[in-house]
């Protein structure tokens, strides 16, 4: 007696969602609507919303269920939980991101990245550009990346700054089963470290086309904290990353610490004096540590005494 063999997908597409019952539909739209010619499924992972989000999702799963696997938190576990939950269910060879707020335009994206990577095996990362809009005004808008983005990057460039939305990224599935305990039990963010881990072991591939929308919104991470709050967020990826690495890119992280750190001070003009010096002493201390004096002394003491 035969039995059906299972067919692993090429790619596995996963959706993070948290209270977006005014945006999801369009995402998984966005995503029904790609053309290729490859298996594929779709995983979305609702972080106990207290909207309609769960109904929605559903729905498509009730229409879909070939297709579409869902998976209804009953406790809200974050933005890095929620997407290592995903990962780990994903059996497909690439794997695609998206948040439940942003969506794609071009039906034939994840055709495009996914014969990009099978033709290079020596690239672990496609990404391309994307429109940011706020709400639902498309018409306004502006590009994520730049004119000046390198159209080939490697782990060097991807540890000094995360230049790539989750929303346009395809990677290799290879790591994901093997992420380190620490990103699971201290890591804020959940994208720009995996991408580092990726980075390892292969190149990053640049599609010089906008495929996708990132949209700005009331209740969306970025609108929800404060600067300072998400800077302190990426000082503590740079830690977690630079001692996975073995300090290989200390050099490079330590930029990164001053860039966050006189941020931080831009930030916290008008409180008080001590709690300034504290911020400056460490920025001192990171310029002395590779004699990196690109911000002048006399700029951090304007910042100090809020000159």
């Amino acid at each position: 007696m035969s039995q059906d063999k299972v067919i692993q997908p090429t790619i596995s597409v996963y959706i993070i969602t948290y209270n977006q019952s005014a945006f999801i539909a369009q995402a998984i739209e966005s995503v029904l609507m790609q053309k290729h010619n490859f298996e594929w499924e779709i995983l979305i992972g609702d972080d106990c919303s207290s909207d309609e989000t769960p109904q929605i999702i559903q729905r498509y799963a009730d229409k879909y269920p070939e297709l579409i696997k869902i998976f209804l938190h009953k406790e809200n576990l974050g933005y890095v939980k929620n997407t290592a939950g995903l990962l780990m269910a994903a059996n497909g060879k690439y794997v695609a991101s998206l948040d439940g707020d942003d969506y794609w335009i071009d039906p034939l994206k994840l055709q495009k990245q996914v014969d990009f990577l099978e033709a290079n095996h020596d690239f672990s990362i496609c990404f391309h550009n994307v429109k940011v809009i706020q709400g639902t005004n498309e018409a306004n808008f502006t590009l994520l990346n730049s004119d000046i983005q390198k159209e080939i990057t490697t782990i060097e460039d991807i540890c000094r700054i995360n230049y790539i939305h989750p929303a346009s990224c395809t990677y290799r599935n290879y790591l994901i089963k093997k992420l380190p305990v620490w990103y699971y039990n201290e890591c804020p963010i959940n994208e720009w470290p995996i991408y580092i881990l990726l980075a390892e072991h292969g190149k990053i591939k640049y599609i010089n086309e906008v495929m996708a929308i990132y949209r700005r919104h009331e209740g969306a991470y970025n609108s929800r904290h404060n600067m300072v709050y998400k800077v302190k967020d990426v000082i503590t990826v740079v830690h977690l990353a630079n001692k996975h690495l073995n300090y290989k890119f200390d050099k490079i992280f330590t930029q990164a610490l001053i860039r966050c750190y006189s941020t931080i001070l831009d930030e916290y003009i008008g409180r008080s004096f001590f709690f300034r010096l504290y911020y400056t002493i460490i920025l001192f201390r990171l310029l002395r540590k590779y004699n990196n004096y690109n911000i002048p002394s006399i700029t951090l003491l304007k910042k100090l005494f809020n000159k």
